[in-house]
């Protein structure tokens, strides 16, 4: 190589060393700012969620206070702050940032303007500074009965066979949720349970106005009933239900109860509408007369087979299981319960108390007095409980 072409070959080489500098340096800066709007966005999207989660923490304990303003407000804020402490992750805030607002029974709780410092000047969503302002608004809203839920209906469809008094052999319930006898007759249990039931959902801020409440006894002799009254009528429905859940003699026929619950059904004063069905045995006695329904079973039936003794006893009330059920596909809600050690037995009673349910979860067995209550106890939860609606 000549001296010109070294000369020549330096020269372009210290050019490429300085390229490479500058680039390296462009490249260091880039990486340096993404990591930085990495760290900070992944900073705020943490405290977005945990301002979240204490908002609706918040706006559902508020909702659960109740009516007074004050109490639901500082019920709403402590659970809030509870939730995110003030410096904690690097957030601060004052309570004067949280905004809450009580609104015909719903409660909203509305957290703004979080301080949190960032490592970059405007970085991911916050304004410029070294303690830049998270710029989020989480909501979350929260309703008792008084607000945005709909009212409903309640009917509950209850076995008065022979089996669930002493001399029927339905003395396994005790003991008894109230009077604690040890052990009480089935039908004590479940009257008691009944009417703790309707007390609870009498209690439910303005009640009154948004709950009706009707009921059904049955066996194969006697059918009582009562049409659906508002829970204003609280005593005659209390008094109904003492009267209608005594001893009575009479066979299982579950078709009967739900003959006349779908006859009731029609009449209900509001249109999202809640069903228990309640028995403590096997199938055993259609209507009489009987009505019609189809040979087999609905296409939609796959629980096991209900062949065996009394088979057209237990597909009757599949089939009005299915009628009912086809009838108010969105705005009913049905919840059975076997009742006592008789109803397990037999394999077919769970199959079709859990086909009649709208949902597996909702057939729930009660061995005692003291599991009915519970049970009913949810189930008035899930009527009349605060809901989250934001």
């Amino acid at each position: 190589m000549s001296r010109l072409e070294k000369i020549l070959f330096r020269s372009i080489w210290k050019r490429q060393e300085g390229g490479v500098a500058i680039i390296f340096a462009f490249f260091l800066t880039v990486m340096v700012i993404t990591l930085g709007f990495a760290l900070d966005g992944g900073r705020a999207l943490e405290a977005r969620s945990r301002m979240q989660n204490a908002a609706t923490a918040g706006a559902l304990a508020g909702a659960i206070e109740g009516d007074v303003p004050a109490d639901a407000t500082a019920e709403a804020m402590d659970y809030f702050a509870a939730n995110m402490p003030s410096g904690q992750g690097t957030v601060t805030y004052n309570p004067s940032d949280v905004t809450i607002t009580l609104n015909n029974g719903n409660i909203s709780v509305v957290p703004t303007n979080f301080g949190m410092p960032t490592y970059f000047p405007g970085g991911a969503g916050v304004s410029a500074g070294s303690a830049g302002t998270l710029n989020v608004s989480s909501v979350a809203v929260a309703g008792t009965p008084t607000g945005t839920v709909v009212p409903q209906s309640l009917l509950m469809v209850l076995d008065i066979s022979g089996s669930m008094t002493p001399w029927g052999g339905g003395n396994d319930a005790g003991p008894c949720p109230q009077s604690g006898q040890n052990p009480c007759a089935r039908i004590q249990a479940l009257r008691e349970a009944s009417i703790m039931l309707v007390q609870y959902l009498a209690n439910l801020p303005n009640s009154a106005n948004n709950y009706s409440v009707g009921a059904i006894t049955w066996n194969s002799a006697l059918m009582n009933w009562f049409d659906y009254q508002p829970l204003s009528n609280l005593q005659s429905i209390i008094d109904d239900l003492n009267n209608y859940l005594q001893p009575q003699n009479g066979s299982t026929c579950g078709r009967c109860g739900m003959l006349k619950a779908e006859e009731l059904l029609a009449t209900s004063p509001q249109q999202t509408k809640t069903l228990v069905f309640l028995t403590d045995g096997s199938m055993n006695t259609l209507p009489a007369p009987p009505d019609s329904f189809p040979t087999g079973l609905p296409a939609d039936y796959n629980l096991g087979p209900l062949t065996g003794p009394y088979e057209t006893a237990f597909n009757g009330l599949v089939w009005k299981c299915h009628d009912i059920k086809d009838q108010y596909p969105n705005d009913l809600s049905v919840w059975t319960i076997s009742f006592g050690g008789d109803v397990l037995y037999d394999p077919r009673n769970q199959r079709i108390l859990k086909y009649c349910a709208s949902d597996l979860s909702q057939y729930q067995h009660a061995p005692n007095g003291a599991a009915l209550s519970a049970i009913l106890g949810a189930i008035g939860t899930s009527i009349g409980s605060v809901r989250l609606i934001q």
